[in-house]
């Protein structure tokens, strides 16, 4: 059991991770998009 719930809880911290990371990169994109739009 003890194992069990190390894992499920290693699994969440990934996912907030990756959940965190593609939050970052579509403001980064977003970001982007405007930049170009300014240049234009």
């Amino acid at each position: 059991l003890k194992a069990k719930e190390n894992v499920t809880k290693s699994q969440q911290k990934q996912e907030q991770r990756h959940n965190a990371k593609m939050k970052e990169t579509h403001i980064f994109k977003i970001e982007e998009q405007v930049l170009l739009y300014k240049v234009i």
